[in-house]
């Protein structure tokens, strides 16, 4: 599905699962999405990925397998 400003509603819609998957540690759900083809690199209104979020929710078997799946080590918030 494409909206009108030419985003792909489901892919967005998958990048906002996984961060929520991420800040929930529901590593089930983070291992489906991912296989879904959802961004590992996702970021969210503050610019914040599941890696940041996994992280500071402390969820170490989230943040394995984000790292696994190549998330950006480097990405920064909006506040840097």
């Amino acid at each position: 599905m494409i909206s009108a400003g030419g985003t792909n509603k489901s892919v967005s819609d998958k990048s906002e699962q996984l961060i929520q998957a991420s800040k929930d540690g529901n590593i089930q759900s983070v291992k489906n999405l991912l296989s879904e083809s959802a961004n590992v690199n996702a970021k969210d209104y503050q610019n914040r990925t599941p890696l940041m979020w996994a992280a500071y929710n402390g969820h170490t078997e989230v943040i394995k397998l984000l790292l696994e799946k190549n998330a950006d080590v480097n990405a920064k918030t909006n506040g840097g």
